[in-house]
């Protein structure tokens, strides 16, 4: 096992989330492969590319304050893989609700870049926090995200 390079995949996916984090998608390039691939595994939607991320990311203009905290890690240098187990939080512009969510993700490096994401979290954990103060928001969140 190589510590320089379990401890390399680790501060690029740190850096990746913090990227998440700022609301500043663009600025994931130096950490991404060209045909990085982004899997929301709650939602059944793959986003390839970093402009479909942006895409993506900016359907969630009504979320303010979004907030990936990557809390451990487990880097498998030999598999070019890390598993990283994170907590979401976020508040939703129109309601004031914060909602969070606890999730896994899964990123596969190629060299020093991640070239695929699999996020894995309940989505339903989040449409109730968001049906308590929100209720239309949520069924429309339910409606597009989980019977499309």
């Amino acid at each position: 096992m190589s510590e320089n390079r379990a401890e390399q995949m680790e501060m690029t996916a740190r850096k990746l989330f913090d990227v998440w984090s700022s609301n500043t998608i663009q600025n994931a390039a130096p950490f991404i492969t060209d045909d990085f691939l982004l899997c929301d595994h709650a939602l059944n939607r793959q986003h390839e590319g970093l402009d479909a991320v942006v895409a993506f990311f900016a359907e969630t203009e009504d979320i303010v304050g979004l907030d990936f905290k990557l809390m451990d890690v487990v880097p498998d240098e030999v598999h070019d893989l890390l598993a990283g187990r994170w907590i979401l939080t976020a508040t939703i512009l129109k309601s004031g609700a914060s909602v969070s969510a606890a999730g896994m993700s899964m990123l596969k490096f190629r060299g020093n870049l991640v070239c695929e994401q699999n996020d894995h979290y309940s989505a339903t954990d989040v449409i109730k926090q968001l049906f308590k103060s929100h209720p239309m928001r949520a069924l429309s969140m339910a409606r597009r995200d989980l019977f499309s």
